[in-house]
């Protein structure tokens, strides 16, 4: 049977999955060490991704990257919007709504190794707080604005970082350049989100933004 990148079973169990998302943690905490990123403000998302490893739905593996589908925590405590029949106080039978509403009850994850992307309402709010963050500082500095957002693409949360666990451990993403790249600037991204700026991030932001530079002045 293949392995994965930290030579765990592609059917991995619920230990080795915890086991594989350590080890990735691991190697995120030791990028955000070197940004100068306070643990306190990764670890509240890897205590959530041990939860998360519960709730997917749904999971595809491609060549170079993971789609997946994770049920919310609301939709896993009340179940997913769904009709249901019940007698009022006068006897009349009726048909009720309960649940979570669909278009609350499911993230959907894309992870490779140039991007990660989620739409849960964290990884939302965090990448839209970061794109506004360089947008101000690229004009402060007459310095190119990204022509879309970019951390979109880039976020690191409790859903991403379970279905990057899940891709190296299968194999379909490598620990590759471009994929710790990714990581840096996601870290960056939440950095900002949490209003933690500091020398190493502004150096890490300035890096990207002078690679776009080249690329658009081919």
């Amino acid at each position: 049977m293949a392995k994965g990148v930290w030579g765990v079973e592609v059917n991995t169990t619920n230990r080795e999955d915890v086991e594989v998302l350590g080890k990735v943690y691991s190697v995120i905490k030791a990028k955000a060490y070197l940004l100068g990123i306070p643990e306190k403000v990764l670890s509240k998302y890897y205590r959530g991704a041990k939860e998360v490893l519960q709730r997917i739905r749904s999971i595809e593996y491609g060549e170079g990257y993971v789609r997946a589908t994770i049920i919310s925590s609301k939709a896993s405590r009340t179940g997913v919007e769904r009709t249901v029949l019940v007698r009022d106080l006068t006897g009349s039978l009726k048909h009720v709504r309960v649940g979570t509403p669909l278009e609350e009850s499911f993230h959907h994850v894309v992870v490779a190794e140039h991007m990660m992307k989620c739409n849960c309402p964290v990884a939302i709010r965090n990448a839209s707080k970061a794109d506004k963050w360089l947008e101000d500082f690229a004009k402060r500095n007459g310095l190119p604005v990204p022509s879309e957002p970019l951390f979109a693409k880039h976020v690191l949360c409790k859903h991403t970082l379970v279905v990057l666990s899940k891709g190296l451990a299968y194999g379909a993403i490598r620990l590759s350049d471009t994929l710790i790249d990714n990581i840096s600037l996601s870290l960056a991204g939440l950095a900002l989100a949490e209003n933690v700026v500091n020398e190493n991030i502004v150096k890490e932001l300035l890096r990207h933004l002078s690679s776009q530079r080249k690329i658009w002045e081919k």
